[in-house]
């Protein structure tokens, strides 16, 4: 398996697309494959949806401050 940052990531049967809206919302390259129409069509508007809104900025969790 690659890491997340050395390529784009291949999802043979991406449903509705979570892991797309995921990795488009982190502005990185997903390549998404699915059969169904109908689950084809809800992954087009939620990836639609994130296109128009723009990627988000990727936030790493803070480290608790030191005692």
């Amino acid at each position: 398996m690659l890491p997340i940052f050395d390529g784009p990531v291949l999802d043979p049967v991406m449903g509705s697309s979570p892991i797309g809206e995921a990795y488009a919302e982190l502005g990185l390259p997903y390549l998404g494959i699915e059969a169904d129409p109908r689950h084809f069509d809800t992954a087009c508007r939620r990836l639609e949806a994130v296109a128009e809104r723009g990627p988000q900025a990727c936030r790493r969790p803070r480290k608790p401050a030191a005692a």
